[in-house]
């Protein structure tokens, strides 16, 4: 079965699936690449940014050496705090966009 594409909810409700924490699922974001690798936090958002021509130009800053030193912190801290950015669209561990 494909991972990838699947959202957290959708993700919840396949038994048996990968073992993620539901926890660490909510915690931070986590993708599954087409090869089978598990990429989450920083590194994920890094991976998403690379994959749409929107993006892509920004996403090679951030694969610059030593960017997640600063990278990491900076995607913990926003995601941890997310609820207070997005007050009225957050709801049982959840922020909808």
């Amino acid at each position: 079965m494909k991972w990838y594409g699947f959202s957290l909810q959708e993700y919840e409700k396949i038994p048996d699936s990968l073992s993620f924490s539901k926890h660490d699922l909510r915690r931070e974001l986590h993708i599954i690449t087409p090869s089978g690798g598990v990429k989450k936090g920083y590194s994920a958002v890094r991976r998403l940014l690379f994959l749409f021509p929107a993006s892509f130009l920004i996403s090679l800053l951030l694969y610059l050496p030593l960017t997640p030193i600063l990278g990491d912190p900076i995607y913990k801290w926003i995601a941890k705090n997310r609820h207070k950015f997005l007050k009225k669209k957050c709801d049982d561990g959840s922020c909808s966009l």
